[in-house]
């Protein structure tokens, strides 16, 4: 064999992938030692360059020529076929039944699937766009370009934000700066509100989030075409396509030369968009933390921009939904089928027949079931907020147009589950039928079906005490003393608090005052005055009048001390009290000399009478307010109260609260049922708790009162029980949550986990009947 031996590659019918069947070198004996030693290189999975390389690495200076001579050898001793080759015989479709039992070939009509499968070795049957497709009604058909349009100014862009996907430690670092500043907009939420609250009204918000999603498109799409680009060195078809036949948007596909890459090149196509929207996030926060302060709308764009930007991110990288982030996963897995494999791998079934190496089985169902949840959570968001919405707005209609929806949109995700370019034939399953012990299994269920269960509706309840009483402030005042801590037991009437009462004290002094004057004058009008009495009664007026002016000086220069802080609150309360009193004074001294000097007639009797009732009166007044300054409990029970503690000296208005007393000798429940499972409960039912605070104990409780009215909750109508509870261990304490059950009544198990279907058809159902 001379250099000018033609090489493998430029042998025609010479596969440059084939593999050589090392099994049966060692029965050619005309085979050379050389030939023998090249042969482990053909393994179908090296060029011919690489297999030059290897041979360098392993054997020392190699020729091309050797490598060539050795292929020939081999080819013409029937020992190397192009591609990889199923093992002979084909192995059958599954190993398993869905109830783990080995199949039988000669018992079911298993045929052997074709080689050429998605993830087989020989020849990877194409699942179509690297991406996925969006408006194909098969996965595997990829998405054309409608109108086409030129890609360089678009790539331009997309060099910039595809640059993260090219470096992972810039890709890195752009998403640690984004986690930086949503932790920055958190410590200045109250700027954002601001912001946010200038999307009013919702025309404003909804252009902006118009002209948000149309900067995204153009991102996400740039970002993709210019990876494209970088990895394959081709245009990729760029152009626009119709949403609907009317609404254009920007797309770059992922076929063809996406495809043809290698794996990492395919990874940094896959993460373009998502590293693209996290970029574009992070300069919408920076622009908004700069213009935050300024006036117009820009600020609240940025936030929409930021917003939409990163909720996009977080639905693309979602590896439950046939997004990018699924695409990037099962690329790096390896397996293009990912979720079809995950299905059948929690179903119990395997394909043999699939030769590259797959995830283990426990990381496919780990996967499914992490997919099931993810679906459940759509299902229940969509019955939470869209067929509420139906409900509400067109009564039975909406829920009916609802059920159409939900289920066209099923089957149209049913009918993308084909692969439309692989190259796997259909083949039929016969599955075996139902054993033994499925039907024992069967009946087992329907068994349990008809056992007899308990129905107990629940609710949420909190814990109540026996009775509460706030203890509240009657008079205003400076809190002088505290009686009592929080958490003391007290009796009904027991002083709490003492409340400064020098002011009060001064006013009772006051009314004493008017009293002994008002009866004093209507005993001189009942017995007439002298004229010596007369004179008496204006010198009693003149010293009245000396001692009042003294005291008004003197409760001013406390006054003036008082703000100057020179002088105790107590002091200056006492002078003021003091000059009231001689004011008072002055004027029981004028009306006496009035009363004295006037002849006595009936009517001033009579009008003497009616001042010393009045006086009487706030007399008693007064007497009761020195009394509120001593605040009582109202009733018996424990102090509760965060404010005793550091209220002393504190100013208390009139009617501020200062703590509460609860009476905790019996504990009882607040629990708030559905109305729809309330019908059949009695005034006397048992009940059963569980609070938060202790999950393992469940305390017992029996109905005592049934609310007369269904009040709003926060899931519809609710009707409150209360419930007396059993507490041995006083283990609950007032104000404790949890959840609560009720017992109706009993009936089969299978109608106490159907009722509310029941109820749907019952009265739902029933109202949509003409």
């Amino acid at each position: 064999m001379t250099a000018e031996t033609p090489s493998p590659a430029a042998t025609p019918g010479l596969h440059p992938y084939c593999r050589a069947e090392l099994s049966r070198i060692n029965a050619v004996p005309q085979l050379g030692a050389w030939t023998r030693r090249y042969a482990p290189l053909f393994d179908g999975q090296r060029s011919p360059e690489q297999r030059l390389a290897a041979a360098c690495e392993q054997f020392g200076q190699t020729e091309s020529w050797q490598i060539a001579e050795a292929a020939i050898d081999l080819a013409l001793a029937g020992l190397l076929d192009p591609g990889i080759r199923e093992p002979l015989p084909a192995p059958t479709q599954m190993e398993r039944d869905p109830w783990g039992r080995d199949l039988d070939p000669k018992r079911h009509d298993l045929i052997p699937p074709p080689t050429l499968l998605p993830g087989n070795l020989a020849r990877p049957g194409l699942p179509g766009a690297i991406a996925g497709n969006f408006s194909g009604l098969h996965r595997g058909t990829a998405d054309e370009v409608q109108q086409p349009l030129p890609p360089g100014p678009f790539a331009a862009l997309g060099r910039f934000f595809s640059a993260p996907s090219a470096d992972a430690r810039l890709g890195w670092a752009v998403l640690l700066m984004v986690c930086g500043g949503l932790f920055a907009i958190w410590s200045v939420r109250l700027q954002l509100a601001a912001t946010v609250a200038g999307l009013a009204p919702w025309p404003r918000a909804l252009t902006m989030l118009l002209i948000a999603s149309a900067i995204n498109n153009l991102v996400v799409q740039s970002a993709r075409l210019a990876a494209v680009r970088r990895n394959t060195g081709e245009w990729p078809d760029f152009g626009l396509m119709f949403m609907l036949r009317l609404v254009p948007k920007l797309f770059t596909s992922t076929a063809g030369p996406a495809e043809r890459t290698d794996e990492q090149g395919r990874s940094q196509i896959l993460m373009a968009p998502l590293t693209a929207l996290l970029l574009l996030s992070l300069l919408a926060q920076l622009g908004w933390f700069m213009a935050r302060m300024g006036p117009g709308l820009l600020p609240a764009y940025f936030v929409v921009q930021a917003a939409s930007s990163l909720m996009l991110f977080l639905f693309l990288a979602n590896p439950m939904a046939r997004r990018d982030g699924y695409h990037w996963l099962s690329h790096r897995l390896g397996v293009p089928d990912l979720r079809d494999q995950a299905w059948t791998s929690l179903m119990g079934f395997d394909r043999p027949w699939n030769e590259r190496p797959l995830p283990s089985r426990r990381v496919r169902q780990l996967y499914a079931g992490s997919m099931i949840l993810y679906m459940a959570a759509i299902i229940v968001l969509y019955l939470m907020f869209p067929a509420r919405l139906l409900e509400r707005a067109f009564g039975g209609a909406g829920v009916v147009l609802f059920l159409v929806v939900f289920v066209f949109s099923i089957y149209r995700q049913s009918r993308r589950g084909l692969y439309q370019r692989q190259s796997l034939e259909p083949f039929s399953v016969k599955l075996p039928t139902l054993s033994k012990t499925t039907w024992i299994i069967i009946g087992v269920v329907a068994l349990l079906f008809v056992v007899p269960y308990p129905y107990q509706p629940s609710g949420v309840a909190v814990v109540l005490p026996r009775d509460r009483a706030e203890v509240r402030a009657l008079v205003a005042g400076d809190v002088k003393q505290v009686l009592v801590q929080e958490g003391d037991l007290v009796e009904a009437g027991q002083d709490l608090l003492l409340l400064s009462d020098v002011q009060t004290r001064a006013e009772v002094a006051a009314a004493e005052a008017t009293l002994r004057r008002a009866e004093s004058e209507l005993a001189i009008v009942k017995t007439g005055g002298a004229a010596g009495e007369v004179q008496l009664a204006r010198e009693k007026l003149e010293t009245a009048r000396k001692r009042q002016q003294f005291a008004q000086a003197e409760a001013d220069r406390l006054a003036k001390a008082f703000s100057r802080k020179a002088v105790s609150p107590q002091e200056y309360e006492a002078a003021r009290g003091a000059a009231a009193v001689r004011t008072q004074e002055v004027i029981e001294a004028q009306q006496q000399v009035k009363v004295i000097g006037n002849p006595a007639r009936d009517e001033r009797i009579a009008a003497l009478e009616a001042e010393v009732f009045k006086a009487k009166t706030e007399l008693a007044y007064h007497q009761e307010q020195l009394a509120n300054t001593r605040v009582r409990a109202p009733i018996a029970g424990r102090v509760v109260s965060e404010k005793l503690l550091f209220s002393r000296g504190a100013y208390l208005a009139v009617g501020a609260q200062i703590a509460y007393i609860e009476d905790t000798s019996q504990l009882q429940a607040e629990i708030e049922l559905p109305e729809a499972t309330i019908g059949s409960i009695s005034s006397d039912a048992h009940a059963w708790l569980r609070v938060w605070a202790f999950p393992g104990a469940s305390f017992d409780g029996k109905v005592i009162h049934v609310a007369p009215d269904a009040e709003a909750g926060d899931y519809g109508k609710v009707v409150r029980l209360r419930v007396l509870l059993d507490d041995p261990g006083t283990q609950l304490k007032p104000g404790m949550t949890g959840q609560a059950k009720v017992h109706s009544h009993w009936t089969i198990a299978g109608i106490a986990f159907t009722k509310a279907l029941v109820r749907f058809v019952l009265v739902e159902v029933w109202s949509w009947l003409p």
